[in-house]
């Protein structure tokens, strides 16, 4: 008894299972009017902390406490939610329970102890990582309870799915990215910082152009005043004297990174390196201009030690720029760095460097983050076939309650067999209560299906390129006797004829060339413009033949290549109209269509069209994702990296285009490297390193692989290979184009001989006409 009451206290927080609070916290979670409520806040939430970085509350203290209280409603709506969904299911005692009946009450929870978080380091004035931005993700839930982006919630099915085997490679990526950092410390300690630095050389006061070569040989002190090639005759300072010049500077060098690497030797014997190395000041030696001393020239460089590169943050000195500099060669931007100062910097070890670079890149850039791909790819298909089977499990419950429905109403049907006729054959379209539906007077009625097939033709099959499509519309009205109905067929027959269709190829065809001629202004313009409207006339009377076709404007709109051309065909006539150049440009996308001509690219077109509607939910779900994390970059950085980069987070604008950068993987060592230079202490800069890695991994690691997920998933690769063995159109023509020359040349050799042939090819002689 005693367990039964702690289970029941930790259930539903200490309410029992028929207690009226429940009860009625069941009745708030079902009311549509508290959900588009609790909606409503979220929605609200999200765009109060998406402008809040960009308001100016430090100044004003009453606006301040203002949004202080407004962040504190918005939490108080968004705990009471939560409180009702625990009490009114349960918190986790069944698997019907509030926090395993939907993955999104998970996420719900996740943002519950982040807002706790951050209101414990308010009330504490503790200035702590901000996870306010976070709240943001509730956007996904608000998103997901529209039926067109439904797939949303397979993309984090398979995140939450794979989380584990995701973690699993990630720990290998890291083990790599310390094994790599540990044995790079061993090579290239210190050797990232040391530059090529000029001695100090005598030159004399105002030298002419000429004399700068000469100085560089002997001093130029000790040449005389009165040589008219050495001296600047409109100089006039004092001729004999010398100055020192260019002391400690670094040397430019003529490429990037625009400076010379070296390496100092520190000698363990008298005279080891005297006749290798050209000697420091300190008695040590180094490699700076090498080949100068070797060929028996004057050398002027030193090499000293200096900041390392990338603001200080590019090194192998600690395990925390080694894993940076490994980082930088396994995900590539500016790799070259790396191998290049190593090069240079430890000429001895050349072998060892190619192969650690070599070996960065087979072990992490191909191996491990392949096995990114791998599980994403894998747990996606998985998560999708599941859903696929939950979907036909639940069209098939749909069907056999339609079934128990008709066994109802033709129960009706033979206990009021007296009734009125008109009542018993009302309209069978819309749902109903089946419970005491024979014992009713009223008909029950089935509820109405998705396509309604019309009675008078049936179902009407259009074969497009190849693809039957079914087109199912509602039955026509005839007008004044006319069979619109034989109409349609006549249509779909005349647009399945292979005639037709190559005509409307030749048309997108010689529109493209009209379209190009165009913009580069070639001449007769008259005469591209009219064949551009002959071009436009052919598309307007091809999109009326799909609309008798396909029986109306809805069978166009349920048609993908219909509704594209119906689309095209309207925006090139409001181009024209509206005299739009970039309106009447659109129609090239009509290209895609000659793509009949090359089976296995069309069959990839169609593939890449098919997975559309996934793409566009992904697309939606990295928007969200990437507003998280530009809101969080506003947050953290603010105008911190203004005076270092554009790709900074000073507006919400460029906040957007820098994790824009780091999702394409675009120079994303510069924003991650002005991030760590812009904090001043070790927090900050770990916060901001955390902040953009955390974002980079996850849109290389994660976001990306989805796109090849979705592609995969509607791409056929058994098909593809079929239609690679296939002739295409270009095939055909060929063979056309091959045969008739084959006969042409045997007419021209028949003919010599004098011979003819008739036209059932027989060969005749010239007596014989």
């Amino acid at each position: 008894g005693e367990m039964a009451r702690t289970l029941t206290f930790f259930g539903f927080f200490g309410f029992s299972r028929r207690s009226m609070i429940r009860s009625k916290c069941i009745v708030i979670l079902n009311d549509g009017y508290w959900q588009g409520f609790f909606i409503t806040t979220a929605v609200s939430n999200a765009v109060y902390i998406a402008i809040l970085p960009s308001l100016a509350v430090e100044e004003d203290a009453l606006t301040r406490a203002v949004i202080e209280w407004i962040d504190v409603g918005f939490l108080g709506v968004f705990y009471i939610e939560i409180i009702v969904g625990c009490v009114g299911f349960g918190f986790r005692g069944s698997p019907n329970a509030w926090f395993n009946r939907d993955f999104f009450n998970r996420i719900d929870f996740f943002i519950f102890l982040v807002a706790i978080y951050e209101q414990t380091t308010r009330w504490l004035n503790v200035d702590g990582f901000t996870l306010l931005p976070l709240r943001l993700l509730r956007i996904v839930k608000v998103v997901t309870s529209l039926r067109r982006f439904a797939s949303v919630k397979a993309i984090l099915l398979t995140l939450g799915e794979g989380i584990s085997q995701l973690l699993v490679v990630f720990g290998i990526l890291v083990a790599f990215l310390a094994i790599f950092a540990v044995f790079g410390m061993g090579v290239f300690r210190s050797s990232f910082s040391r530059r090529c630095m000029s001695l100090p050389v005598q030159v004399p006061a105002c030298p002419s152009g000429s004399m700068v070569a000469p100085c560089v040989a002997a001093p130029c002190g000790a040449r005389s005043s009165g040589s008219s090639g050495h001296l600047n005759p409109n100089c006039t300072f004092l001729p004999d004297t010398g100055v020192f010049t260019m002391n400690n500077t670094e040397i430019i060098a003529p490429g990037y990174p625009w400076y010379f690497p070296c390496k100092i030797y520190t000698p363990t014997r008298p005279e080891q390196y005297n006749t290798l190395y050209p000697p420091t000041l300190d008695g040590k030696f180094h490699s700076c201009q090498l080949n100068n001393f070797r060929a028996g020239l004057p050398v002027h460089q030193t090499c000293a030690e200096t900041i390392n590169a990338q603001n200080g943050f590019q090194h192998f000195d600690d395990i925390s720029g080694a894993v940076l500099a490994v980082l930088q060669v396994a995900l590539p931007d500016s790799s070259y760095d790396i191998l290049h100062i190593g090069l240079e910097a430890e000429r001895a070890a050349s072998p060892i460097i190619y192969i650690f670079i070599l070996s960065i890149s087979v072990f992490i850039t191909f191996l491990v983050l392949g096995l990114f791909v791998a599980v994403v790819t894998g747990t996606f298909a998985r998560v999708r076939s599941r859903q696929a089977k939950l979907e036909i499990a639940r069209i098939a419950r749909e069907k056999a309650r339609e079934d128990a429905e008709w066994i109802v109403y033709e129960k009706w049907q033979k206990q009021n067999a007296g009734i009125d006729e008109d009542a018993r054959l009302a309209p069978r379209y819309g749902r109903h209560d089946v419970l005491g539906a024979a014992h009713s007077s009223v008909p029950p009625s089935r509820p109405s299906s998705k396509y309604r097939v019309r009675p008078s033709s049936g179902v009407i099959r259009i074969r497009d390129h190849g693809k039957e499509e079914e087109v199912v519309g509602a039955a026509p009205m005839p007008l004044g006797g006319f069979d619109f109905v034989q109409m349609d067929v006549i249509a779909a027959k005349w647009m399945e004829d292979l005639r037709v269709k190559r005509v409307g190829w030749a048309a997108i065809a010689l529109h493209l060339v009209v379209i190009s001629c165009l913009v580069q202004d070639f001449q007769p313009a008259a005469l591209f413009v009219a064949l551009g409207m002959l071009c436009d006339f052919v598309f307007v009377l091809e999109c009326v033949g799909r609309y008798m076709a396909l029986n109306g404007l809805r069978g166009m709109l349920f048609n993908f290549k219909a509704r594209n051309e119906l689309l095209l065909v309207c925006v090139t006539l409001f181009g024209h109209a509206t005299s739009t150049t970039l309106l009447t440009l659109l129609p090239v996308c009509r290209v895609y269509r000659l793509m009949v001509y090359l089976p296995t690219l069309e069959d990839l077109l169609d593939s890449a069209i098919s997975s559309s509607t996934s793409l566009v939910n992904l697309i939606l779900f990295i928007f969200i994702c990437a507003l998280c994390a530009g809101v969080m970059g506003r947050y953290l950085i603010g105008h911190d990296m203004d005076h270092l980069t554009r790709s900074n987070f000073g507006s919400f604008l460029h906040a957007m285009l820098s994790v824009f950068q780091l999702l394409t993987g675009d120079s994303y060592t510069i924003i991650l490297y002005a991030g760590l230079s812009s904090q001043d202490s070790i927090y900050s800069r770990a916060c901001v390193g955390i902040f953009v890695l955390v974002w980079f991994f996850m849109a290389q690691l994660l976001i990306n692989n989805l796109f090849v997920a979705v592609i995969i998933e509607n791409f056929q690769v058994s098909r593809t290979m079929a239609n690679t063995r296939q002739p295409g159109y270009w095939a055909r023509l060929r063979g056309t184009a091959h045969t008739s020359w084959t006969k042409f040349k045997g007419l021209g050799h028949v003919r010599r001989e004098g011979l003819w042939i008739d036209k059932q090819g027989n060969i005749k002689t010239e007596h014989m006409q």
